[in-house]
Order: C-alpha cells, then structure tokens, then sequence
C-alpha cells in the first residue's frame, strides 16, 4: 500500500504528537500503529493502544474508537524536500489494516459490523510532513571525495537503480543485453534476467517490482521479484513504441517514461520506429499509456521528480536541454518548459534539497533547484546515475564502459513512500 501526495498531514515539527484515530468492533482489542522505516521492506511498531469498552457512535451495533496520540520516532522519518521530512504512519486492529468511518449520520444507523464498510474508507497510511531543520542552499559537491571504481569492462552501462531491500545497485549493459547486481565491496553479477530485451533505464519503488524499459521490445515491465514479467505499456493507439529508455514512478505509482528512437540502433536491439514522434508518457498498471508530450526532432532521454513530485524533468539529449513540466493533480503534465542546457543530457538524478544530476558529455552536472549550476563532476560518457546506499548518500554512475560510486553529504531520494 503506498501514500498520495493529497494524504500528507502537515505538522509543526517532527517532535510533534499526531493524532491518528479509527473505530473496532470489539472493546478492549489491541490496535497497533505501524511505520516503515525509510529504505527498509519491513514494518517498525510505532505504539499500541485498545479500542474504548463504551460504545462510541450510539449505534445499534456496538462500534468501539482507538486513537494514538504519538510522535513518530526519528527511524520513521526521512528528507522528502528541501528543510522538511516524512513519515507514513498506518494502525493494524486484530491483524488488519483498520477502516476509518467517515459519515458519522451513515455509521449511526448500522445494523451489524459488515455495514462498515457502506460509511468508511480504508484507513491509507497517513503521510506526515514536518520540518527537519535542515537548511537548504548548499553545494551537494563541494568536498566530495574522489570516484570510485564498481564495476569495468563494459559496452554500454545504464540502468542504474538502487534495490534497498536487497542492499544492492542493479544497472545494465545494453550492447551485451546484460543485467547486472553488485552488492557493497562485491564484483558485479550478471543476472539470468533481461536476455533479448537490451534494457535501458530501471526504476523502482518499495516493495514493488523494477520497472524495466526495454529497447529490443519496445516495451515498459515490470519485473517481479519472483522472476516474472508483467507488461505495462507495449503500444500507442495500436502502434509499437519506439524504444523506451528510461522511467520514473510517482508517489501513486504511476509511471512516466521517455520513449526516443535509441533502440534502432542494431546494438541497442534494433527497433523500428513507426509512430512518427518521440514522446513522454505516463501509464498506470492495468491502464491505456498517456502521451504527454511529443515532437518530432527532440530525443526525450532522463526523467525525473523534483522532491515534492510537482514537477517532472525531462533530458533531451538532442538539444543538450532540460525541460521541466508541472504535474496536476490528476498525474497530467503542463506545458514543456526550459529548466537548464546540459550538453548531450542523459540520465538525472535528484537529492532531496532538489538539486538535479545531470549525466552528458562533460560529466555530471549538478544543478540548483532554479536550474543554476553547483558544478560538474568530469567524466568522460556518462550515461546515468542514481542514489543509493543504506543512507541514500552514495551517487552511482554509468559510464559507456565503467560504473563509478561518489560518497556526498545529501541524500538523494528515496524509491518512494
């Protein structure tokens, strides 16, 4: 179960207690509020509580309140933007996600427990957002230690995503159509995944599958844990992509994803585009792709969201520019507008002060939030990065033929909630 954006309860701090309350069918059960700690695939117990032994509501069916009046521990806690962190908190009553009863008049009138569900909602998990006193306005490089070396001998590296579940970097090798992990202070492992597919970029949310773009297929999966595949967008009002190359997930899950003509290339899978337009879209699982955005010269490339996921950053390779687009409230893009040039832009990245990675062809540039630059990491080819990590702090980035790992100071963004 993930968050929304609308669900995020502002609060003063973080030290502040939250009220989160709900109703049970039974006195004196215990109801244990739940977070999940950033970067982690299990669950902490924040607190437990029972439900009252008198009869809340005055309905004809006996319907009990609990309410947890808590702070949530720093270990919940993690930077979603600049100067402020969140937290998603949810409350279990007898092993199950509770319900909140949202009209009282309904709840009033029930006849039994099963009426519950005619005047509640699922109790989402409640995203709570304070400050964290951390400045923003920093240089996210300045100081950084020397790249390191993680994985050589490559044709062509991309991909790279962080797997915190399984503390690994996953990336890619699209010339020799290769999948790769490589855990802290190991060597790269080839992965009996992906053969055929000569896959590009990969995102990620938690505990939710890798999101694959696949230039041989023209398509975007998603790849279960289990091994399984699952499509989420292989055609456009009946027509092939042209070659997907790399992806971004929102808060809701849904996922945005540039669609270039890259994948003709015979080393790249050799796609034949027949759409006629480069596009950027966005699909939900289950749903019709969304076309976004499109042109006919530009080579959307890099996709990115700022912290707050309010804007989307685009790559176009071809004009060495980024675009950026206002995301509404329903997951559709604004007009395209022009956040920064970056030479033979590629792969982003994004920290959580909103400060911008920008791979190209004079390394890694590194943008303010008003598209102003800190300065560049040199390097020659790079294609991508990512952050990764136990703390998020370690930026991994391809090159065409070396995976490079640089240690800073500023986290970058988290999967998702």
């Amino acid at each position: 179960m993930t968050s929304h954006q609308d669900d995020a309860t502002q609060l003063a701090s973080m030290a502040s207690p939250e009220l989160i309350s709900g109703y049970g069918p039974s006195p004196n059960t215990s109801v244990t509020l739940h977070c999940r700690p950033p970067g982690q695939d299990s669950n902490q117990v924040v607190a437990v509580t029972q439900t009252a032994a008198i009869n809340q509501l005055n309905a004809p069916v006996d319907i009990y309140k609990w309410s947890f009046f808590e702070s949530i521990p720093p270990a919940c806690w993690t930077p979603v933007g600049p100067g402020s962190s969140g937290a998603n908190v949810w409350a279990v009553f007898d092993g199950l996600q509770t319900q909140r009863i949202d009209d009282i008049a309904c709840a009033s009138g029930m006849q039994s427990w099963a009426d519950v569900g005619n005047c509640s909602s699922d109790a989402k998990w409640v995203r709570l957002v304070a400050p964290n006193g951390v400045g923003s306005g920093a240089n996210p490089i300045a100081g950084a230690p020397p790249l390191e070396v993680v994985a050589g001998g490559l044709s062509f590296a991309e991909g790279p995503m962080w797997e915190p579940e399984n503390d690994r970097l996953l990336f890619t090798d699209i010339e020799t159509d290769t999948i790769y992990a490589v855990v802290p202070g190991g060597n790269a492992t080839p992965l009996p995944i992906g053969a055929g597919t000569h896959t590009n970029g990969q995102a990620k949310w938690l505990e939710g599958p890798v999101v694959r773009c696949e230039h041989a297929n023209q398509r975007v999966v998603l790849q279960k844990a289990s091994g399984g595949v699952t499509v989420l967008a292989d055609t456009y009002n009946g027509q092939p992509f042209n070659s997907p190359n790399d992806a971004a997930v929102s808060l809701n899950g849904t996922v945005y994803f540039t669609d270039p003509t890259y994948g003709s290339n015979p080393a790249w899978g050799g796609a034949t585009p027949t759409l006629g337009f480069r596009g950027v879209y966005r699909v939900a699982n289950g749903e019709a792709p969304v076309l976004e955005a499109s042109w006919a010269n530009r080579q959307p490339n890099g996709i990115a969201f700022s912290p707050n996921y309010a804007t989307l950053y685009v790559a176009d390779t071809q004009a060495g520019e980024i675009l950026s687009f206002v995301v509404a409230q329903d997951g559709s893009l604004g007009p395209e507008q022009h956040f920064a040039w970056v030479g033979q832009a590629d792969g982003m990245a994004v920290d959580v002060d909103g400060n911008l990675f920008v791979t190209g062809s004079a390394g890694v540039t590194v943008l303010a939030p008003n598209g102003s630059a800190w300065g560049t990491i040199p390097l020659s080819q790079a294609t991508n990065c990512a952050f990764g990590g136990s703390d998020r702090t370690t930026l991994f980035i391809t090159t065409r033929s070396t995976v490079y790992s640089l240690d800073l100071s500023t986290p970058g963004m988290p999967p998702m909630f």
